[in-house]
């Protein structure tokens, strides 16, 4: 297998992509199938998830990103390859809030809006409230749901208990950009 195929899985559905990350996060040192099933389950973004999270673990195997380091079906551990490493690194959220600061520099103040704001747990319609008078200022028309959902996407802000709360990669890019 190669990093275009872990690469082509991971960006194949973007509700998942963030926690294909974080399973290839967890696997850095041997985890047991238990662990990784365990703080798999405890993610944010698993509590609505349609997908078993075993099946998001066999399928980062099945591309050569984790690799099982027994064969044991007692003692089952995973483990990051080379491969699943290089990936890791390329996906990780703070190189993806670069990659679209980059692409839509026009937009930075507007993320970094949302980032600073949802520093404390804050729901849609606050962070619309917030961006309103930013929004009034672009020329078109965009909604403060283009923004979240990218934020999102990349994991530099996560839905936890019903409310938006920024990660550790954006208070990161915050630090950086403010």
């Amino acid at each position: 297998m190669s990093e275009k195929e872990i690469l082509d899985l991971i960006t194949s559905d973007t509700s998942y992509r963030v926690v294909y990350y974080k399973i290839l996060q967890l696997c850095g040192e041997a985890i047991s199938d238990l662990d990784l099933l365990s703080q798999l389950k405890a993610f944010p973004e698993m509590k609505n998830a349609v997908v078993e999270p075993y099946q998001l673990i066999r399928g980062l195997a099945e591309v050569g990103a984790i690799a099982r380091m027994s064969e044991d079906p007692h003692s089952n551990t995973w483990k990051i390859t080379d491969d699943g490493q290089k990936v890791k690194t390329r996906e990780a959220p703070e190189n993806r809030i670069l990659d679209l600061f980059v692409q839509e520099p026009d937009y930075i103040k507007i993320y970094m809006q949302v980032i600073n704001f949802c520093r404390a747990p804050r729901k849609r319609q606050e962070i619309e409230t917030n961006l309103n008078g930013l929004l009034k200022e672009l020329k078109g028309v965009i909604y403060p749901q283009y923004f979240i959902v990218n934020l999102e996407s990349i994991g530099a802000i996560e839905w936890v208990d019903s409310h938006w709360q920024t990660t550790q990669a954006g208070q990161s890019a915050s630090s950086f950009y403010n």
